[in-house]
């Protein structure tokens, strides 16, 4: 059988095609292999030598330009037919363009398919004999050009080394060896890292890396240590061979620079020198080039005249002088440059400086005037003599006043004499008349003094009836208040008492049929069986013993009694008041928050008069909170402190200003709407409580709230001493044991 002509790679997702081409080509003489799509084909090319790739444009999935670009980047030396339709012409011509080799235009003519598959294969295998023959040629011009190289680096007055990826030496030239003082048999032994100075090592591992990216580096400056230690200067550049990533040689060129390092050195020292000096020298040094651009500004120079050192260099000089000073610059500048010196080159002068803010300040200054190849440069040391003008003023200030205080003090001593002879001269009249006043006031005096006496005679009895007439008034005044706050009072108990007859009527038509239900439901728990009926009729018999108790705390408020002092709970006495106003605090959605001291001691109160106080308080914060913003929180607190129980009852209303703060207790004070208080409710609790020796105060900001605070003793009253206390505190009780 013979060899075939070429492998072809047949790609095309139509079945019949692939098949179709395949054998054409086969019959030709061709090995063909089938691809179904792109990334088959690739999966083939990828283990197979392939010669040419026939493939359809229009593929699904990866298109037939994709596998195109795939295999000119990937496979360079398999050529590719494009298989196009006669519309997608232009995208024929692109394949072209990428790289295809030829193109066929569906329906395929199989006998040009087989004339464009041989072509193309012939043209790719001349042009492989083409590239093998240009590189026999390149090979034999390398040789030859390494040759004259050889000679033209051993001859040549650089260093040239060459050294493989080992660090090794490959080459090194004459020049080399001359300047590091090794001989050809010292090269075989030694590397890189033994002719670089140990601190430069770090710098080569760095430029390797370099050149593994760009495979050359320009500029490269090192030090290298000769065979006798000396230090040798040399830059240069380093080009590198690199094959698959790898670094296999690198060649170096440099040129021994040291004497230059050494010159540049010493220059840098004395620049560094000079530096120093003019940064720490409190006089301002300024350099300027032949035109009056300035080269040099040091910090002295910087505090002097207001410019950084970033902003001055580079401006003229003029910039720092004022506007009328320039045009003798200008002639001074000329002047210096072509003779070399000036007006004020060699010497001191003081001048008029500007600073950046447009101020002018005067200044010291001595210029010299240097060249150096060829360029003529202008150095100046400024000083600011500010402080020394100031103090050359104020001395010349000072003696224009010591001379003009001078004059004065004379003139003055003149005028005194002339004075003290006016003077003496008044005092002698001055004498006479005094004598003849002192018996005039002598005289007058007498007589003021019986007319004064008789005066004060008339004016303490004028005073004494005056005030029995005032203390009288006061008496009514007070007569006529009690009188009117008893009117007040009378009124309200009035009210207070029918309101209690009421109450207490209501409340005993309430109990009764409240006791039938009491009762009924009694016995419908012990009848019933049914667990959802006994569920109902406990609820009932719940709410009607709430209710009992509810009327039993309205007839106990209601009911008149004498003040008396027993030993009562405090705890009980606000829970009695909660429980009253229970009712109206849920309909108003305030949350009461109870935080009773469980071991509170028990006192001697009046339990009723303890029951109106904290009634009053807690239906006041609830009419408050209602009518701020229709809910609120009500916190009622009971704690020992100091030795006193302290009662505490806070809401989050509106609170009150500090003026109505400082009122609040006075009688008939209220800052309610007309008919809706008497302003005697908060005036009776304070009377209430100082009665049991107590304190009430109250703590109130806008917007946050009112807190009042009643501090009660506690008395302690011996066994025998006290009525029971087992009834006290609990209406309900109380109303049981009668």
């Amino acid at each position: 059988m013979k060899d075939p002509k070429g492998t072809v790679l047949v790609v095309d997702d139509e079945p019949a095609i692939r098949a179709l081409a395949s054998r054409y080509l086969q019959d030709m003489g061709f090995q063909c292999i089938a691809a179904a799509g792109a990334q088959e084909a690739l999966r083939v090319l990828s283990g197979s030598e392939i010669d040419l790739v026939l493939t359809d444009i229009k593929m699904p999935g990866m298109s037939g330009m994709d596998l195109l670009a795939r295999v000119v980047s990937e496979h360079p030396d398999t050529c590719v037919v494009m298989a196009t339709a006669v519309a997608d012409f232009r995208t024929a011509v692109e394949a072209m363009k990428t790289g295809a080799a030829d193109y066929v235009v569906k329906p395929i003519d199989l006998e040009d398919l087989g004339i464009r598959v041989e072509r193309a294969i012939e043209r790719q295998r001349l042009a492989a004999e083409n590239r093998e023959y240009r590189l026999r040629l390149a090979e034999q011009a390398l040789n030859e050009s390494e040759e004259r190289f050889r000679d033209l680096f051993e001859n040549a007055n650089d260093l040239i080394q060459s050294v493989d990826a080992d660090g090794r030496f490959i080459y090194v030239n004459r020049k080399w060896k001359e300047t590091l003082g090794y001989s050809d048999g010292d090269i075989d032994g030694i590397g890189l890292a033994d002719v670089l100075r140990s601190d430069q090592i770090p710098h080569c591992m760095g430029l390797l890396h370099e050149l593994l990216k760009s495979s050359s580096v320009d500029r490269v400056k090192t030090v290298f240590v000769g065979k006798d230690g000396r230090e040798v200067y040399v830059e240069g550049n380093v080009n590198a061979r690199i094959e698959d990533g790898a670094l296999v040689t690198t060649r170096g060129i440099f040129r021994d620079v040291t004497e230059r390092k050494q010159a540049e050195n010493a220059l840098r020292d004395s620049e560094e020198r000079f530096r120093a000096l003019a940064r720490s020298t409190p006089d301002g040094i300024v350099t300027t080039d032949g035109t009056g651009i300035i080269v040099f500004w040091n910090p002295a120079a910087e505090r002097i005249f207001g410019y950084s050192g970033e902003e001055a260099l580079g401006r003229p000089l003029s910039a720092v002088m004022p506007g009328r000073h320039a045009d003798r610059h200008e002639e001074g500048l000329a002047s210096a440059k072509l003779a070399g010196n000036g007006s004020s080159v060699g010497n001191t002068v003081e001048l008029t400086g500007m600073r950046r803010d447009g101020t002018e300040v005067p200044i010291e200054v001595s210029i010299a005037t240097w060249s150096t190849a060829g360029d003529v440069f202008f150095s100046a040391i400024v000083r600011d003599i500010t402080d020394r003008k100031l103090m050359d003023e104020q001395q010349r200030g000072l003696l224009a006043a010591q001379e003009e205080q001078n004059r004065i003090l004379v003139k003055a001593h003149l005028d005194l004499e002339k004075a003290l002879d006016d003077i003496r001269r008044s005092e002698e009249e001055l004498r006479k008349y005094q004598e003849q006043l002192e018996e005039v006031v002598t005289q007058r005096t007498s007589q003021l003094r019986q007319t004064n006496e008789r005066l004060e005679r008339e004016v303490d009895k004028r005073r004494r009836a005056q005030r029995r007439t005032m203390g009288t008034n006061q008496k009514l005044r007070a007569a006529m208040q009690d009188l009117r706050t008893s009117q007040e009072q009378l009124l309200q108990s009035a009210k207070l008492a029918a309101v209690g007859e009421l109450v207490s009527g209501v409340a005993h038509e309430i109990n009764n049929p409240l006791a039938a239900i009491s009762l009924y439901s009694e016995l419908l728990l012990d009848e019933t069986m049914e667990e959802s009926v006994l569920q109902r009729i406990e609820a009932i018999h719940g709410q009607a013993d709430r209710t009992v108790g509810i009327v039993e705390n309205l007839l106990s408020f209601a009911r008149k009694h004498e003040p008396k002092k027993t030993r009562v709970s405090v705890n009980d006495v606000l829970d009695s008041v909660l429980k009253l106003r229970e009712y109206e605090l849920n309909l108003d959605n305030i949350i009461v928050s109870k935080d009773l001291d469980a071991d509170l001691p028990v006192t001697m109160a009046d339990f009723r008069q303890l029951q109106q106080v904290f009634l009053n308080l807690v239906t006041n914060a609830e009419q408050a909170m209602g009518e701020a913003h229709g809910r609120g929180k009500l916190l009622v607190r009971t704690e020992v402190v100091g030795g006193n129980i302290r009662i505490t009852i806070s809401d989050d209303g509106p609170g009150m200003p500090e003026e109505h703060r400082s009122r609040v207790f006075e009688p008939f004070f209220t800052t309610k709407d007309v008919g809706k208080g008497t302003g005697l409710g908060l005036s009776i609790c304070h009377g209430i409580i100082q009665e049991h020796d107590g304190r009430i105060s109250v703590e109130t900001a806008l917007g946050v709230g009112t807190t009042f605070i009643i501090d009660l003793p506690i008395v302690v009253v011996s066994e025998g001493g006290d009525t029971p206390s087992d009834c006290v505190g609990d209406p309900r009780a109380a109303a049981k044991a009668r």
